[in-house]
């Protein structure tokens, strides 16, 4: 089994604004498995976009078009056939919002993490 392990430390202002002189921290854990899992740090300019911050960072899937449900993150996809996908936690806790959703105005740490149903 392929083990990853990615750290790096990045800053990516999104745009030349007055706000992108303030960057904020982000962290981002993927976890495939006990065996595979990608970290990430950066700081951002606010108001960054969490689904433009992973697609930047990672190759992401999506289930269709819409890019309303994620089934694969950095070439780790989650199955439906064995009931698995992706859980996204942020800050410790499980979104009730999509990635799409998610704005990074203060430091953040999202967590996605491969889950059973």
């Amino acid at each position: 089994m392929f083990r990853a392990l990615l750290l790096f430390y990045l800053a990516l202002p999104f745009a030349a604004t007055p706000q992108s002189a303030r960057l904020v921290e982000v962290r981002i854990d993927v976890i495939a498995d006990s065996s595979n899992h990608l970290e990430a740090v950066l700081q951002v300019a606010p108001d960054t976009n969490g689904r433009e911050l992973l697609e930047r960072l990672f190759k992401m899937e999506y289930v269709d078009f819409t890019k309303r449900f994620v089934t694969g993150i950095a070439g780790f996809k989650a199955s439906p056939k064995e009931k698995k996908f992706w859980l996204l936690e942020v800050d410790g806790v499980a979104a009730e919002v999509g990635i799409a959703e998610i704005v990074i105005k203060q430091k953040t740490h999202l967590r996605w993490r491969m889950s059973s149903y």
